[in-house]
């Protein structure tokens, strides 16, 4: 299944680079749309950049020089989730880390409650769902099952 029809080489290398990390690759699939909509040049209103919407702190840590390089974020944002699955053994957790900070996660042990947080987890969570079910989603909206609360 081409998830982005459009855009093959995107495709090929999140699948290239989920597999190197260990991840699904409709996992990072789903990682992206929710955080860019597959805009490599996004960013948000509180800085954060490219497809994975790596926050310039943690870019830094994760080495990466050009956030807006397609390659490089993707690595280092499938990096970043794959060893918050590792650390929390639970994608809804590793979801609200890569959101919200591993650390709060691991103090409270659940998906923070705050709001931007809860709508992540299961924004991400419907569109890997919806993905795996072979359905074809560009964006977030287009995710929303109900299936991820």
């Amino acid at each position: 299944m081409r998830l982005l029809p459009s855009n093959q080489p995107l495709d090929r290398l999140i699948t290239r680079i989920a597999n190197e990390t260990g991840l699904d690759p409709k996992l990072l699939h789903a990682l992206v749309i929710i955080e860019s909509a597959y805009d490599s040049r996004a960013i948000s209103p509180v800085g954060a950049q490219g497809l994975t919407q790596l926050m310039p702190g943690t870019a830094a840590e994760l080495g990466v020089r050009d956030a807006f390089d397609s390659e490089e974020n993707l690595r280092a944002g499938a990096r970043y989730l794959a060893n918050q699955i590792g650390r929390f053994s639970d994608i809804r957790l590793a979801l609200a880390a890569y959101n919200s900070g591993p650390n709060r996660v691991a103090r409270l042990g659940r998906v923070p409650d705050i709001n931007e947080t809860q709508n992540y987890v299961r924004d991400g969570i419907d569109c890997y769902l919806a993905l795996t079910a072979g359905r074809g989603i560009r964006n977030r909206s287009q995710c929303r099952t109900g299936k991820g609360r």
